[in-house]
């Protein structure tokens, strides 16, 4: 049995304009790189949905003025990080990874506070990233993780554990950890 409809597929814009950042950074998170059609032909990440077997893009015909599909060719291999070898290549080589890393660098520098869920401190290079633009200039790290992770990043700088799975802190929990100079004042 096969069934065709169409669906509109979220892709990356660049766009980072709130205050809240979330960053996954190893490869469960797949895109897809498909590429418009001629003469302009971008480069398009989408996030790779389940089942998607063709990829097309509404266009305006330049003759008729109606709107048609037109097919998009993608790349065979999903764009994928894993693993500290293979991300380190990306970090300053792609355009779109550099430009990722840009923000991800910016928000760190511009953040009073960092939690992290789920990084076990593993990769040198996010390390890095971590300790020149964030831990190093004395500021607050919460971890949330059932089992502390051991690295020397985290014997170096003091960073607050919540032993717990994402899944078990409260929301109670989460707003104990924004330091007091950082809550809105009650009006």
């Amino acid at each position: 049995m096969h069934k065709t409809y169409y669906v509109k597929l979220e892709r990356f814009i660049d766009k980072f304009d709130k205050p809240l950042a979330l960053y996954k950074l190893h490869g469960s998170v797949f895109n897809t790189i498909v590429y418009t059609p001629q003469p302009d032909q971008q480069k398009i990440r989408l996030k790779d949905n389940y089942a998607v077997s063709r990829f097309l893009m509404e266009i305006t015909d330049p003759v008729t003025g109606e709107q048609k599909f037109e097919n998009l060719w993608d790349e065979v291999a999903p764009d994928f990080l894993s693993g500290t070898t293979n991300k380190t290549r990306f970090y300053t080589g792609d355009p779109y990874y550099k430009n990722l890393f840009n923000h991800f660098e910016n928000n760190l520098l511009t953040s009073e506070l960092l939690v992290v869920i789920g990084y076990g401190f593993q990769d040198p290079g996010i390390n890095e990233y971590l300790e020149k633009n964030f831990l190093s200039r004395g500021k607050h790290m919460v971890v949330i993780d059932p089992y502390k992770p051991k690295a020397d990043l985290l014997e170096k700088y003091k960073a607050t554990y919540i032993l717990k799975d994402v899944t078990q802190v409260s929301y109670q929990e989460y707003l104990e950890q924004i330091p007091v100079e950082l809550k809105p004042k009650a009006e």
